[in-house]
């Protein structure tokens, strides 16, 4: 009887090598890529259009922190299996062209704007993401990148570009 037991773990061993990652992940994964992408994106255009300082400065931080969470998060879906989107998705695209028209103050006002939005929807789907995604390795990277998350999201309320 042990035998046989032991043959049928055996035999399910590459099965389970080989199991698909599970949707929930894969839907992450390319949510928080392409987020993290436009991030970066918007940031770059901020440091050409932006006057402000402070605007200029959180630009910067977004470029640096996204990043590095982009590369930490291709490296985690590599490793798991996951597909991570080369460009931004239409929604992220479409904020980016809005923001594209505009200079000045009004620039200033509507990213800062579209950063508080964006951060206040980062930190919702990461916290969701902390007890939905199936991943060991995946909700680490939610869980580390999280606290900078939330961080974002109060410099972007707290920012003097939208008062």
């Amino acid at each position: 009887m042990k035998t046989y037991l032991l043959i049928a773990c055996v035999i399910s061993l590459p099965s389970l090598a080989l199991a698909k990652p599970a949707a929930v992940d894969q839907k992450f994964v390319k949510e928080a890529a392409c987020g993290g992408k436009a991030e970066v994106m918007m940031g770059k255009l901020a440091l050409e259009k932006s006057k402000n300082e402070s605007v200029r400065s959180f630009a910067q931080k977004m470029i640096d922190d996204h990043s590095a969470a982009n590369q930490k998060l291709e490296s985690v879906a590599q490793a798991e299996g996951l597909t991570v989107p080369a460009e931004v998705g239409p929604k992220e695209q479409k904020v980016y062209d809005k923001l594209a028209k505009l200079d000045g103050k009004e620039f200033d006002l509507q990213y800062m704007k579209a950063m508080q939005k964006d951060h206040d929807e980062d930190v919702k789907e990461f916290e969701k993401a902390s007890t939905t995604v199936k991943s060991a390795s995946l909700r680490d990277f939610v869980t580390t990148t999280l606290p900078t998350l939330r961080e974002h999201d109060k410099m972007a309320h707290d920012s003097d570009a939208t008062k």
